[in-house]
């Protein structure tokens, strides 16, 4: 890049100590100079159009026999200054006053006794970069993961594998213990049945899950899971509670959860607005509309027999309706309880006499 220079007489002014109030822009006053007293650089703007600050300052350097390397180029930058090049009127003005004047940029060229804040800044980050690096020579595993010895690390490995081994036979255990306690109770069904004690289409169960969303309770009779819906159940049982369940040509028609801790569910009572299918609408006592519907045979059979304005139970429980029973099915299932409950009662007490009498022989 070729800066050129002029003769022309003219003062460089970086500060703001210069009225430029009446001043006119000359372009006769375009200069490039290097001031050797001060050692100082100008140039102005006209001579620098589409030009970088960068790209000047490694012209300068190079054309001074400097290296263009970062420091150079920082230590020019600490002293970079835009400012004006202007010729002055004779005025004793507490300022000097221009009557002409062009912009220009200027700068010093980098000297070893002068260290300006960015280059100081520089070498800080240079120190600490050594510091470090130092550092991590003198102590090259200070942070690092301490070694282990081999036969150590051997020993461990050994170890685990024995505590692996130890585990695996454990579970394999449980699952041998686990498929004896379900052939055990599938047993104990089939002797029941064989005993006369239950008849063929009772099945007794335990309940393994609870959906109140799809108001059903999830049962397991031996290795047979049974989807027992909850329009069924006078109470919500608790996971593992007894059931006997009613079956008939694989079709859940009543169960009994004998001495059940579930929750018992005071109904509230509910309003049909409108049944359309498997849906319907109801009303509940504090006015509350709900949609509902069928997730199963029986209620879907319920919801055929129900007509606007036909009053219902609603069991609800933790926010959700879980039961909707008709005022007839309410009469008639106290009497099929009480009737279970009294049935239930006679089996077990035959069960016991049966009991012994296999024993003594």
């Amino acid at each position: 890049m070729v800066l050129g220079r002029s003769d022309d007489s003219g003062e460089i002014f970086v500060k703001d100590e210069l009225d430029l109030s009446k001043a006119s822009y000359a372009e006769g006053l375009s200069s490039t100079d290097f001031n050797q007293e001060t050692e100082a650089f100008h140039v102005t703007y006209d001579r620098i159009l589409f030009k970088s600050p960068m790209e000047i300052i490694a012209t300068v350097l190079d054309a001074n026999g400097y290296l263009v390397n970062l420091e150079n180029i920082i230590a020019c930058v600490d002293d970079l200054s835009f400012g004006v090049r202007a010729q002055l009127k004779k005025s004793g003005a507490q300022y000097p006053v221009a009557k002409s004047f062009i912009p220009c940029l200027q700068f010093r060229l980098p000297k070893k006794s002068k260290i300006g804040p960015i280059l100081q800044r520089f070498y800080g980050e240079i120190e600490a970069y050594e510091s470090r690096l130092a550092e991590l020579q003198g102590h090259p595993n200070k942070k690092g993961p301490k070694l282990k010895d081999p036969k150590e690390l051997d020993t461990q490995l050994k170890k685990l594998e024995k505590e692996n081994k130890d585990l695996r036979d454990e579970v394999n255990e449980l699952k041998s213990q686990l498929g004896r306690i379900v052939k055990a109770e599938a047993s104990a069904n089939r002797a029941l049945v064989n005993q006369n004690l239950m008849p063929p289409n009772i099945r007794l169960a335990k309940v393994r899950d609870v959906d109140l969303a799809e108001r059903v309770i999830g049962l397991r009779a031996g290795r047979t899971n049974i989807n027992f819906p909850m329009v069924l159940s006078p109470v919500v049982p608790e996971l593992d509670d007894k059931c006997l369940v009613h079956i008939e040509q694989g079709q859940v028609l009543g169960g009994f959860f004998y001495e059940s801790k579930g929750k018992d569910i005071d109904p509230g009572l509910g309003e049909i607005l409108w049944v359309d299918g498997d849906t319907c609408k109801i009303r509940d006592p504090e006015r509350r509309i709900w949609l509902i519907n069928a997730k199963h045979d029986a209620e879907r059979e319920m919801f055929s027999q129900m007509k606007r304005g036909d009053e219902v139970l609603l069991y609800m429980l933790e926010g959700k309706v879980v039961r909707i029973q008709t005022m007839k099915q309410a009469q008639s299932l106290y009497y099929i309880s009480k009737v279970m409950d009294a049935v239930t009662k006679q089996q077990l007490n035959r069960r016991d006499p049966v009991t012994r009498k296999q024993g003594e022989s």
